[in-house]
């Protein structure tokens, strides 16, 4: 079992692009809830500090590749795999520099060099998860996922300086993996596996060719606004949300930033949860469906927040992980979606994904404005924890009412031969030929196993093999075993042509 499923991992995710992102995952973890790098406050009621700094530095770096990519222009060849490395290096030198500094203006400068990081390692991996299909796209942000969690508890065990200098590794770690994985692909791998080729939304937008009247309205509005007022205002309200969680308990917050054990709390039940949907995605719904990363957030940080104000101080801990769990999970699904506008609408990637995480800074913004009122009107009585359940509940039920469902956000390109994940009755009753009584006959005569019935309906539909693959979401090699399984036991030796004059000769429907 083990080995089937690695087989499926190597096939369907690149191990360059796995590690890279596994490394910028750990590395952003350890930046946001570790003292492994800084033990400065979070909280602006508590002052300026170098964490802040850098959020906002990120905000102005994002500004520019916005201004960049509303131009049309991404980064290419050997500008782009320089401005990659180079944003790995400052990241090195800022993390280092912050912690052995004590001059503030050596510190504001470490915090540029972080912020430099942060905007180059998101931008520098949108590259390629932007141009790779739908199904190498979810796995690869899922297993990113997954081991940049371990690789978080492995660096937080060791002891200092180790642990800082390991950690401060990890951008050079994942900026060398981007260029090992950019040197080893062909030049026209974005071409042929997205059609890159074909014409851009913008240009549509400009001028309308190439598509009919509805078609170029709905481009123009993608160009003028790719994530659409539902989603934009839930990825500001999750970046909210994820800094009102983590103000849970202002007093005892200076001695949290102090402590490893808030972070691996929360890494931990991120990771439990990732875990968790992982499997649920392939061995129950056997397709790539970021959904399934996108609706538990929703309940998890309601969930947080109600047990909110019944907690003792140290169960709050527990509701935060919780909620960060929910943070988390809405981010993979967020990190997929961008990849997927970006595509279906032949948007710049730069502009996509940071307008994207300015969306989402805009949110933490506020999220950090909200924790500062709440703190600065408390009065004897005024019960802080309470207050801040009973807003973020109010700002979930706004979200859920404007926005009650994303899956339409997450559909895979029609280039591509995606489809809706959550089609509507017809589609599902097209789609659905396992249930066909006559393949449930020919299944009983031919001793056909459940996933070959899967297999023969879409081979009967004239699904190609990658098709099939993305479709069942298993590996080439097990599709081509399904497909050996079913020749043989049906006896067919002339191929697909063949296989469809059997079961017409038999007197079974293919309608």
């Amino acid at each position: 079992m083990i080995a089937v499923w690695w087989d499926n991992l190597r096939e369907s995710c690149d191990m360059r692009m796995m590690a890279g992102t596994s490394a910028a995952v750990c590395w952003l973890l350890l930046l946001a809830i570790s003292p492994v790098f800084s033990t400065a406050p979070t909280l602006i009621a508590q002052g300026l500090s170098w964490r802040i700094v850098a959020v906002f530095c990120s905000v102005v770096l994002f500004v520019i590749s916005l201004v960049l990519g509303a131009k049309g222009e991404n980064p290419e060849g050997k500008a782009l795999s320089s401005g990659v490395a180079f944003t790995g290096a400052t990241a090195f030198l800022g993390v280092l520099l912050h912690r052995f500094t004590e001059s503030a203006a050596i510190d504001f400068l470490a915090a540029v060099f972080v912020a430099c990081g942060v905007a180059g390692l998101c931008l520098g991996w949108a590259q390629p998860f932007s141009t790779i299909r739908l199904r190498k796209r979810v796995v690869a942000s899922a297993a990113g996922a997954i081991c940049g969690c371990i690789l978080y508890f492995a660096i937080v065990a060791i002891p200092q300086p180790f642990a800082l200098f390991v950690g401060a590794c990890l951008p050079i770690a994942s900026t060398a993996c981007w260029m090992v994985l950019r040197a080893s692909a062909a030049p026209d791998d974005a071409e042929s596996e997205t059609g890159f080729h074909l014409q851009s939304a913008d240009r549509i937008a400009r001028d309308g060719s190439g598509a009919d009247p509805a078609q170029g309205i709905e481009m123009r509005r993608a160009v003028l606004h790719p994530f659409g007022r539902e989603l934009s205002a839930a990825i500001a309200l999750y970046g909210m949300l994820f800094v009102l969680a983590g103000h849970v308990l202002p007093e005892t917050e200076s001695m949290w930033v102090l402590s490893v054990v808030p972070g691996v709390v929360n890494v931990a039940a991120f990771l439990i949860i990732e875990i968790a949907l992982t499997l649920y995605m392939v061995k129950r719904i056997h397709r790539e469906n970021p959904v399934v990363a996108y609706r538990p957030a929703t309940i998890l940080v309601a969930i947080a927040f109600l047990l909110l104000p019944f907690s003792s101080s140290e169960l709050s801990l527990a509701c935060m992980a919780i909620a960060f769990a929910g943070f988390g999970s809405f981010m993979v699904f967020f990190w997929i979606v961008m990849g997927n506008i970006s595509q279906k609408w032949r948007l710049p990637y730069l502009r996509v994904y940071a307008q994207g995480f300015l969306t989402l800074l805009a949110g933490i913004a506020a999220g950090e404005l909200v924790a500062w009122l709440l703190v600065l009107i408390r009065q004897p009585g005024f019960d802080y924890v309470a207050t801040l359940s009973i807003v973020s509940l109010f700002l979930l039920v706004a979200m859920a009412w404007q926005m009650s469902d994303g899956s339409r956000f997450a559909n895979e390109t029609k280039e591509m031969g995606g489809q809706f994940f959550e089609p509507d009755a017809s589609m599902r009753d097209e789609d659905d030929s396992s249930g066909s009584p006559d393949l449930d006959r020919v299944a009983e005569r031919y001793r056909l196993s459940p996933r070959e019935v899967e297999v023969l309906a879409l081979l009967l539909k004239g699904r190609s093999i990658p098709y099939i693959c993305d479709e069942l979401f298993i590996a080439k090699s097990t599709a081509q075993t399904h497909v050996r399984h079913i020749y043989s036991k049906m006896e067919i030796t002339g191929g697909r042509q063949e296989l469809i004059d059997r079961i017409e000769q038999d007197g079974y429907s293919l309608a």
